[in-house]
């Protein structure tokens, strides 16, 4: 009891402020903890969502011998070393299983904590958001009155009964009303008619219609469960609370829509502005304006390659015709990002979409080792950013055809960060400053086998409009502005990246 009164004080502050969120924010809710490089509903997974997550979300079941504790499934089965029902198995029973290893082995021994546990873990950085699975609302707020921590969290059911309950239990807990269907005016005068004044939903029934009709309630939304490309789409929305399992890209993204101060040349590896021609229409060099990396351009008649302006969005660009004309660039460590982080940056003016190619790929920037590429694939009609690190794991978030055009400039970013999460790392990609695909981990396994996370492979062999050294994957289009960093670009730098 003495730690929390010693907390009290500032936390009912803190928390009244994450109720109602931060003006033109919402609040990021980490779905069973950073449950994208964790085991989900672990003390292993609440821990590193601080400093990124307002609240940690997690789902707490009552076993056979009436304690509370976490697990999401009714059955043992996916996500420990057990089987059979959680009803039918004690704590004590509960507490001798693995919660970790299904994961990766690194989390070997990791317990089902109960939820007194989590709440005592999560109360001095966050709110818990507590998901009501099984049990009476008599012994949930029960326990949140002997630990006295009924401000520190928000109870959530989809069982409405077991809602109405718990507020005649306690007139001034902060309840949640959990659903998927499609939300009518009346749904929504019923879930208020129960005292209840945050509804927590299923994204994909979530218009910027609804949002507005719950606002207009003078209630909050949640929305749930979202991640990667969908980020974006629901703080935009307006939405109140992002339950995601990835708490760090949401607060990547809110981050970048605040003014700040930008360093774009911390890391800064190499620059080709591609602009020679402006100066030189028979220039064969290709310039790195921050290292050595200087190209050879070859082509039979370099002034038909070269754009100036007005006819590049830059300064200059050069255009290739994905028949025998590419940049060589050289084989040096100049090149070797030395680090389990990179971002590659550049802008694209495409003669062809994916499918309409002739050849398998379309290499806008390649290395032999696909240390880094930004590739077009004709298979699954998309343009790729794979990255390959030292233990041959690869990741390859992909831009599809449809959101891209012929004819017209288009920025496009990747981002590799090994330090994601503890056992994976995790690649980006962007199309004119929109985050497009995330991946998580090696793209040949799912997790538990982890990978993606180590330095980048060195040694690469790169080219511009081709695979490096081989007469293989060449690109027809117009590039420009190409840049490579040896660290992971904020989103608010790679939104300034895709500024003409």
């Amino acid at each position: 009891m003495y730690f929390f009164s010693r907390f009290f004080s500032v936390f009912i502050l803190f928390f009244c402020f994450m109720e109602n969120g931060r003006p033109g924010e919402p609040i990021i809710i980490a779905h069973r903890g950073e449950s994208i490089f964790y085991p989900e509903n672990t003390l292993a997974a609440f821990r590193p969502a601080k400093g990124k997550a307002d609240m940690v979300e997690f789902d707490v079941r009552v076993t056979l011998d009436g304690e509370l504790a976490l697990l999401h499934d009714s059955t043992l089965n996916r996500t420990t070393n057990g089987d059979g029902l959680f009803s039918s198995t004690t704590l004590s029973m509960l507490k001798e299983l693995d919660a970790g290893s299904w994961y990766h082995p690194v989390f070997t021994g990791e317990k089902i904590p109960t939820l007194e546990e989590a709440l005592k873990t999560i109360t001095p950085f966050a709110k818990s958001l507590v998901e009501h699975k099984t049990g009476n609302a008599a012994q949930y707020i029960n326990l949140f009155n002997r630990l006295d921590m009924k401000n520190a969290l928000i109870l959530q059911s989809f069982d409405w009964d077991f809602i109405k309950d718990a507020r005649k239990l306690d007139p001034n807990i902060t309840l949640a009303a959990l659903g998927s269907d499609e939300l009518s005016t009346s749904t929504i005068q019923s879930i208020k008619d129960i005292g209840v004044n945050i509804i927590a939903w299923n994204f994909k029934s979530i218009t910027q219609e609804t949002c507005d009709l719950i606002h207009s309630f003078n209630m909050k939304l949640f929305v749930w469960t979202v991640d990667g490309p969908d980020i974006p789409v629901y703080v935009d929305m307006g939405v109140d609370g992002i339950i995601t399992n990835d708490p760090g890209l949401t607060k990547g993204y809110i981050q970048s829509r605040k003014p700040g101060n930008l360093d774009l040349e911390k890391g800064l590896l190499a620059h080709w502005k591609l602009d020679e021609g402006a100066r030189d229409p028979n220039s064969r060099i290709v310039y790195d304006l921050v290292g050595k990396n200087h190209g050879t351009l070859y082509a039979s008649n370099p002034m038909n390659n070269w754009i100036s302006s007005p006819e590049s969005s830059f300064s200059g660009g050069i255009e290739l015709n994905g028949d025998d004309e590419y940049i060589l660039l050289p084989h040096n460590s100049g090149l070797d990002i030395g680090k389990n982080e990179m971002t590659i940056s550049l802008w694209v003016k495409l003669n062809e979409l994916p499918s309409e190619m002739k050849r398998p790929h379309a290499y806008i920037l390649g290395s032999l080792e696909d240390s880094c590429s930004i590739l077009m694939d004709k298979k699954s009609k998309e343009i790729i950013f794979k990255v390959t690190d030292v233990n041959n794991d690869f990741m390859k978030p992909g831009i599809p055809e449809a959101k891209l055009g012929k004819g017209k400039w288009s920025h496009i970013a990747g981002i590799y960060n090994g330090n994601a999460g503890k056992v994976l790392g995790q690649s980006l990609i962007f199309l004119d400053g929109k985050l497009i695909d995330v991946h998580a981990g090696r793209d040949t396994k799912e997790p538990p086998s982890g990978g993606a996370n180590a330095i980048v492979k060195p040694g690469q062999t790169a080219a511009i409009g081709r695979k490096g050294t081989w007469s293989y994957g060449y690109f027809s289009g117009c590039v420009a502005d190409i840049r490579l960093w040896n660290r992971a670009l904020s989103f608010p730098e790679i939104l300034e990246t895709s500024r003409k």
